[in-house]
């Protein structure tokens, strides 16, 4: 914007609650006034073969149809942003390696997916990520900055988020938000169905309290961890492809421990989870 560019947004969704988008998309034009604006609706086949109850082929599909929108305009860049700790998402345990560590924008498969659309498409296609060498926490940090922090608590974070149209407050994705907001000071307005930093009762659910126990334990691990354990432990960090370098990616998840843990050693309940 600063640049004279005047980007696009591309949203999709496979229901009619869209409500996170419309409000997101309210607060950027209030900012940076009126953006083009291009929705991709989706729906599930059920002989399929059978409906596909997860988001684990969203990134695919939103690359898919930015590219597409993107070669139409004549336009080059394409950007799926998602902080760097969930874009390299590294396993918390051996338990979760594959379809359990979700990787929304791993740089390698966002690298090969813009060289697919490319040949497909018969354009040059360029997909990045801006926010490939931050936190979650320091996104937050970089909302405020821009003055639309305000928007932040009706986004949608939530894994299951399309079940139920709520935060279950206690996935991987809803724990990273909760200490993101509490570390810069956001209030959550949204509904959850427990707080994992909070209810006593929570830490019974087994969902909730593998989650809180293996997100305090990888942080616990990796801000105690030697370089050379840590890349012998992850290798996940040393493919960054053009985005992200493996001392950056250290780096980044370094923050991402030190920034877990002083919220996490702060609350009674997720503390007993740490050694």
């Amino acid at each position: 914007m600063t640049e004279g560019v005047k980007p696009m947004l591309v949203s999709h969704g496979a229901g009619a609650n869209t409500t996170p988008q419309s409000l997101a998309r309210k607060a950027i034009t209030a900012k940076f006034g009126s953006l083009p604006d291009a929705r991709v609706s989706t729906h599930q086949d059920d002989g399929f073969p059978k409906a596909e109850e997860s988001q684990r082929a969203r990134s695919l599909l939103f690359m898919g149809a930015a590219a597409l929108i993107a070669a139409v305009q004549g336009v080059e860049d394409v950007y799926i942003n998602e902080n760097g700790v969930m874009a390299v998402h590294v396993p918390l345990t051996a338990a979760r390696f594959g379809s359990l560590s979700t990787k929304t924008a791993y740089p390698p498969i966002v690298e090969k997916v813009a060289r697919v659309a490319s040949l497909a498409l018969s354009a040059h296609i360029e997909i990045g990520n801006n926010l490939i060498g931050e936190t979650k926490p320091e996104v937050v940090a970089t909302a405020k900055a821009l003055g639309v922090d305000g928007a932040l608590p009706d986004t949608a974070s939530c894994w299951t988020w399309q079940r139920n149209r709520r935060h279950c407050g206690a996935c991987i994705p809803c724990l990273t938000r909760r200490v993101s907001f509490e570390l810069e000071g956001i209030e959550e307005s949204r509904p959850h169905v427990a707080d994992p930093f909070d209810l006593q009762k929570d830490v019974e659910r087994p969902f909730a309290r593998d989650n809180m126990s293996h997100l305090c334990q990888v942080v616990q691990e990796i801000d105690g961890m030697s370089d050379y354990s840590f890349e012998l432990e992850h290798p996940e960090i040393l493919d960054g492809g053009q985005m992200l370098t493996p001392v950056g990616a250290r780096d980044l998840y370094r923050r991402w421990a030190a920034q877990a843990l002083s919220v996490l050693e702060a609350h009674p309940i997720s503390k007993m989870f740490l050694g």
